[in-house]
């Protein structure tokens, strides 16, 4: 019977230490390489529509990714561009991620946005990212009226405004 006794108390401590071992967190889902797959411009002042639409682009860029890693510190490339100097385009540094933000936090500036709200929960397969931008537009009537470099640059002095557009970033993760 005693036997019996130390059996079952050893069943139950294995059992037990089993049990604690599947309450291991999960992997952050952010963690990985997120590749751009398109950008959505939108909520363009009155005027400005043709600044809208749906790109798979942000900077002429052939690939934009963003790699996220478990210490908190992002790598991040714009393939196909280089600065004036002849580098690539690419920065990192640590990043810091919320239910609302996801905040890039460079070790250098190199002009490329830090600050995203997040529009969606991040998934296993999915960052849906978003944030502003402003940049000098011509107004939608004054684009039919461009027929050579020099109307475009006469039309773009006297026209040419500030505006803000949001962007959506759509990323898949590889």
């Amino acid at each position: 019977m005693k036997n019996v006794m130390n059996k079952i108390l050893l069943l139950g401590l294995i059992a037990v230490l089993f049990a604690c071992s599947e309450d291991e967190k999960k992997p952050d889902p952010i963690i990985g390489t997120w590749i751009l797959d398109d950008a959505i411009y939108s909520d363009a002042p009155a005027g400005y529509s043709f600044q809208e639409g749906t790109f798979q682009t942000l900077y002429g860029e052939t690939e934009y990714s963003i790699r996220f890693y478990e210490d908190l510190t992002f790598e991040r490339e714009l393939k196909g561009l280089t600065f004036s100097n002849g580098s690539g385009v690419e920065d990192e540094g640590t990043y810091e991620l919320d239910d609302e933000f996801l905040t890039l936090d460079p070790d250098s500036d190199i002009g490329l946005d830090t600050d995203f709200d997040l529009v969606e929960a991040v998934t296993e397969r999915d960052l849906k990212i978003s944030t502003s931008a402003s940049f000098n537009a011509l107004p939608d009537a004054t684009l039919d009226t461009i027929t050579s470099q020099a109307s475009y640059d006469s039309i773009s002095a006297k026209y040419s405004q500030a505006i803000t557009l949001k962007i959506t970033m759509n990323f898949d993760k590889e």
